[in-house]
């Protein structure tokens, strides 16, 4: 699994790296602070983004919420700061946090696996959710030009969605997209 490593705290940068390796993971580079993150993260693309901080400032979050907006990726975040108001901001910006003062290559594996894995689940919900809207929107729009056509050429419900489906059929288009054009003529 390739990681960008992002650590606020030069000096344990190498222990960090060690670990990671340790554990398996491919470690695509460090970012000394948060402000290139975003940029790293576009360019290298990485299956996960780790970041090591003491107790990460308010304008680390915001560029993390950047990453989780834009070019979502599963991060996870090892502090020493257990303050809770920290954890749920941490949260909040699409991070799974975890305070650990010391980091097995083993236990290192684990919580980046069960973050790529949650991460991964919330995504495909989201699409599945986005796929669900466009559906309905579809089929609504399909039933507003089937009563357009009810209206207009005083159709039964069967008749007007015959009707439509046979444009369809007869111009190659979808049946929302003949739809769209009942609605579009009136």
């Amino acid at each position: 699994m390739r990681v960008l490593v992002v650590d606020t705290r030069p000096e344990q940068a190498e222990a960090l790296e060690k670990v990671l390796v340790e554990g398996g993971f491919e470690v695509l580079g460090f970012v000394a602070g948060t402000s290139d993150i975003y940029k790293h993260t576009r360019e290298l693309q990485p299956d996960a983004v780790i970041i090591a901080a003491d107790s990460p400032a308010r304008d680390s979050l915001e560029h993390l919420a950047l990453i989780a907006r834009n070019t979502p990726k599963p991060m996870v975040m090892f502090a020493t700061s257990a303050d809770h108001d920290m954890i749920r901001e941490a949260a909040l910006a699409g991070v799974s946090f975890y305070v650990v003062p010391q980091l097995s290559p083993i236990a290192a594996r684990s919580l980046v696996e069960t973050a790529v894995a949650h991460f991964n689940g919330t995504r495909q919900l989201q699409r599945d959710l986005e796929t669900a809207r466009q559906r309905m929107e579809e089929r609504r729009t399909i039933d507003l030009a089937k009563c357009r056509l009810m209206e207009r050429e005083k159709l039964g419900e069967a008749g007007a969605y015959k009707r439509m489906q046979r444009m369809a059929m007869d111009s190659g288009m979808k049946l929302v997209e003949v739809a769209r054009d009942i609605l579009g003529k009136a």
